[in-house]
């Protein structure tokens, strides 16, 4: 292909040992890495090379992409998806949901798990920041899910524990794809990317210490959560977490859209 292979990686606190590793020159990876605050579905269907997004942005592209299982972020035990409530969500049966700056997979999965697995009825939905209340709720994600909020009394759900409570299955919210083209014609360039993200979890791994120490100090988020936090996600797409990226796929109405994805998941050997 001519035009140059790139990784771009999202940025956010879940994929943080991807993309600090290189950003603080840990690791120097084969590749050119672009390192995206908020990538559009343009960007993907545009992009030439690895991917690590958001995983219903990362559906907007499935249509002429593979999700690798070699990479993604997956959570069970905690994640950094949120809701805050005032009083104790059992105790609510209807409120406005305020969800300003979450991604499309954390509303997508707010939408699912607060009436179904808290049974609170969703009455509105906001963009804009405020504050819970006995008829609303905020959602959070990334660090500010692991932030206190402003009134110590709040109750703090983890949306994602829920999700994997609820439906048995890993909450994955992050995949790493490629174009099909790109990935048939050529493997050893993809090869060379899943094998760079390798490298950049590595260099992680290794500067763990100083990865969450960055984390606690840049988000003032408590040194012990965020080792929790890191030590609860999972780097990669198990058998699991593919049950887990179908369930959530056929309540969002991806698996409507494209039908079975088993055929677009593939794993790629990392050897050089």
């Amino acid at each position: 292909m001519s035009q140059r292979m790139t990784i771009l990686i999202e940025r956010s606190l879940g994929t943080a040992p991807y993309w600090m590793p290189v950003e603080r020159g840990w690791v120097e990876p084969e590749s050119e890495v672009v390192i995206s605050d908020a990538p559009s579905a343009a960007d993907l269907r545009a992009h030439v090379g690895v991917m690590l997004v958001d995983t219903l942005l990362a559906s907007t592209a499935l249509e002429s992409s593979v999700i690798l299982t070699n990479h993604a972020i997956a959570s069970e035990s905690i994640s950094l998806l949120t809701m805050v409530t005032s009083e104790r969500p059992d105790g609510i049966e209807s409120a406005v949901v305020a969800a300003p700056g979450v991604s499309l997979t954390g509303r997508a999965v707010a939408e699912i798990v607060i009436p179904e697995f808290y049974g609170i009825n969703i009455s509105g939905w906001l963009d804009t920041a405020a504050t819970a209340g006995p008829e609303s709720l905020v959602v959070t994600e990334g660090a500010e899910a692991l932030l206190p909020s402003g009134t110590e009394s709040d109750f703090h759900e983890d949306l994602g524990r829920a999700w994997f409570l609820m439906t048995e299955t890993p909450f994955i919210s992050h995949l790493c794809l490629a174009s099909e083209q790109l990935y048939s014609e050529d493997p050893d360039g993809v090869r060379t990317q899943v094998a760079d993200l390798a490298a950049m979890l590595r260099a992680a791994d290794d500067q763990r210490r100083l990865l969450r120490r960055n984390i606690s100090r840049d988000h003032d988020i408590d040194r012990e959560l965020v080792v929790d936090v890191f030590d609860g996600l999972r780097f990669q797409l198990s058998s699991d977490g593919v049950e887990g990226l179908k369930t959530l796929f056929g309540q969002t109405g991806v698996l409507s859209r494209f039908g079975s994805i088993d055929d677009r998941i593939v794993s790629v050997d990392k050897r050089s």
